[in-house]
């Protein structure tokens, strides 16, 4: 491969770097029964939330177009529900049940001590911006849902940038689940990259090794049609390996994009729901609010 001069790598800190296009890039944790590999909807019993204690941190890419792309990070813990907790569709009692139009169910909450079960899952409301944000620490919280045992929140994606002298904005991303109950789930995600010139792999983080990867190729933005599949054209994805807990996505540039640059800068790599994500050649160009989703299981008691 051509050696290429390479800028220091953006890190998960604000940059000033041109026009910024306003945007967040979600994550969801989804629980799974004990009994159920497919990590489904479907829940009773005893059941596990994800809660955000991490400090957000913010960074911008360059995705096409002369345009940048805020990227806000996450950091995640699992945290158990047991009994009615686990049913629990209101907020407790003279407790707040929203900030702004995001709804607060229990376990849940903010405010007093006893709007919430524990520490864990005790959130604040920003009442100085419009509309007000639910935040756990200092991450923005879009959605919760007891029923789907989900809550979305914003997280990093791997991403390769290029210009036409080859000089490279990059930032390789893991994301980890360790020492929780939970497990990346294999049936429901895939590891999905989109680029013209483009080579994505997930390493083990103990080794190094390789485990899984993909490669995506085009000459023109034309040869990605609107119906196009995620198939190796402008998209790839392939399957996670099973019962992971911490997943390394890192991304390499086959030709250091020389001839893709224009109408393809930049390549991403992130996890998917296989039956959400949906690709298209927009996708070439920019990134939609709020488009990256992926499936977490969990097993235990």
């Amino acid at each position: 491969m051509e050696r290429r001069e390479i800028k220091k790598p953006i890190r998960p800190k604000s940059h000033n770097l041109e026009e910024v296009v306003e945007g967040q890039i979600s994550i969801v944790a989804v629980e799974e029964d004990e009994e159920d590999s497919g990590c489904s909807n479907h829940m009773t019993g005893n059941r596990s939330c994800f809660v955000d204690l991490n400090e957000g941190t913010h960074s911008q890419v360059k995705l096409g177009d002369g345009k940048l792309q805020n990227i806000e990070g996450k950091g995640v813990i699992a945290v158990q529900i047991k009994g009615e907790a686990a049913t629990a569709s209101q907020s407790k009692p003279n407790c707040p049940e929203k900030c702004g139009s995001i709804d607060v169910p229990y376990p849940f909450g903010f405010g007093d001590s006893g709007c919430f079960l524990e520490t864990g899952f005790e959130l604040s409301c920003n009442y100085s911006v419009s509309p007000p944000m639910l935040l756990t620490g200092n991450i923005s919280i879009l959605n919760i849902s007891l029923e789907q045992g989900t809550v979305t929140v914003n997280t990093y994606m791997a991403y390769n940038c290029y210009k036409s002298d080859n000089l490279s904005y990059y930032y390789n991303h893991s994301v980890g689940l360790i020492d929780s109950i939970f497990t990346f789930s294999d049936t429901r995600n895939m590891f999905t990259a989109i680029g013209c010139d483009t080579l994505a792999y997930i390493s083990d983080s103990n080794t190094g090794l390789l485990t899984n990867v993909c490669a995506s190729l085009c000459s023109s933005s034309e040869d990605v049609t609107p119906d196009s599949s995620c198939s190796g054209v402008g998209c790839c994805k392939t399957p996670i390996p099973k019962g992971q807990k911490k997943l390394s996505m890192s991304l390499l540039s086959i030709n250091g994009h020389t001839t893709t640059w224009q109408f393809n800068p930049c390549s991403y790599a992130f996890l998917a729901d296989k039956d959400w994500f949906n690709f298209s050649n927009i996708h070439l160009f920019y990134l939609p609010d709020r488009m990256y989703i992926h499936r977490q299981c969990w097993t235990g008691p």
